[in-house]
């Protein structure tokens, strides 16, 4: 029992809860719910394809398999996890560049655009980071928590849908995974 408890406890550090009371205070409730006509990221089955817009004003499409990785990481400004997870993100990103793509999506919904340009900057990211004004990308991958994370193989599979920050070891063991599939193809 002891472990289990270390385990689902180190499970949930490391990542920051939205308060939808107060997120969601000054919106309608027609808003407030997700539209019914979404189809909900499920592990194992094909990534939802989202184009969204970038920092840098370029249009991304993620999801759909192009032969590469991709990690989307969801956070916010605020995040404290989330700014614990950012350079690793920029690490692996450059140190896997020929085999992942690592965007940071934005849920500019829970924050402002100004907050994200200044967290970037401060950190130095050299990996895409999206807008996801509605918040909607982030509630197709049932986000529920700052950071979350999803690995999508090459062929467009949602392989893990990840919560929380983890280590420098534990991420890139599941990248180094999904590219030695990717070399056995």
């Amino acid at each position: 029992m002891l472990t289990a408890g270390l385990a689902i406890g180190a499970v949930f550090t490391g990542i920051a809860a939205i308060d939808p009371a107060s997120a969601f205070a000054d919106k309608p409730a027609a808003v407030v719910a997700a539209p019914a006509a979404l189809s909900m990221a499920e592990e194992g089955a094909a990534a939802p394809v989202n184009t969204l817009k970038g920092l840098d004003g370029k249009t991304y499409t993620v999801g759909q398999g192009n032969g590469k990785i991709q990690l989307l990481s969801f956070w916010a400004s605020w995040c404290d996890p989330c700014r614990i997870e950012a350079p690793l993100l920029n690490e692996l990103a450059a140190k896997y560049r020929t085999k992942l793509d690592v965007y940071g999506i934005n849920v500019t919904k829970y924050d402002r655009k100004e907050d994200v340009r200044k967290f970037a900057k401060s950190l130095g990211l050299a990996y895409p980071i999206l807008l996801d004004k509605s918040g909607e990308v982030f509630d197709v991958y049932r986000g529920a928590a700052f950071p979350t994370s999803v690995l999508i193989d090459g062929n467009g599979t949602v392989r893990e849908m990840l919560l929380g920050v983890y280590s420098k070891e534990e991420l890139e063991g599941k990248i180094r995974k999904l590219t030695e599939e990717l070399d056995t193809k």
